[in-house]
């Protein structure tokens, strides 16, 4: 918020000077992205990943990759947790005014670590561009349902309490607690049948 202040009235073009410095800093390190950031698989200048590893990630969208993501329990236990996250964030950002200023501080810190966890979870746990990029695409459409459901669920007639819409979203936000539980006893029952040569996950062992 200091940032406002830079400009002669504030209340008019301090804003300006919010973007201008923002985007600033932004278009300075983007000038180094290019030397640092890892290239796709494909790439020639890729020297992270193995020729194998190359091959396991680089993998075209088709519909049986869709078919199989959709047909995935995983797919939607992920999916329901990421929805619950953002129903929270969508929640706390609607009351946002409500609240004293050191509890914004707590509450960003849970909805974002919620949806940032769900999102490096599920990312770490799937293999391949393709289905990588098919199972993110869905906890994204599951994550707007969410928001659809946590804005309209407080009703102007419940008002000013909201007993029902505080109801309904910290009955969905604690089925949050049962899904990592079950995701981590199924991945590592998966991982199991692995190490015993039962089954193979996708070349490498990487739940």
């Amino acid at each position: 918020m200091g940032l406002i202040h830079i400009a002669k009235d504030p209340v008019t073009g301090g804003w300006r000077w919010i973007y201008i410095v923002q985007d600033a800093i932004t278009a300075d390190i983007s000038l180094i992205i290019p030397f640092v950031l890892i290239d796709f698989p494909g790439s020639s200048r890729n020297t992270f990943l193995t020729a194998d590893e190359a091959a396991l990630h680089i993998e075209p969208v088709t519909a049986s990759r869709i078919l199989e993501a959709a047909l995935d329990p995983k797919t939607f236990i992920f999916a329901f947790m990421y929805m619950t996250g953002a129903m929270g964030s969508y929640v706390f950002a609607l009351f946002l005014p409500l609240y004293p200023y050191f509890g914004v501080f707590l509450g960003e810190i849970g909805v974002s670590a919620l949806l940032t966890s769900v999102l490096a979870w599920q990312a770490n746990n799937i293999h391949g561009d393709a289905r990588r990029s098919i199972y993110s695409a869905i906890l994204i459409v599951f994550g707007g349902i969410g928001g659809i459901f946590a804005t309209l669920i407080f009703r102007t007639q419940d008002a000013p309490k909201y007993v029902p819409g505080i109801i309904a979203i910290m009955s969905c936000c604690g089925t949050t607690f049962a899904f990592p539980t079950i995701l981590m006893i199924t991945l590592r029952w998966a991982n199991r049948r692995a190490d015993q040569g039962k089954s193979v996950i996708f070349v490498l062992n990487y739940t």
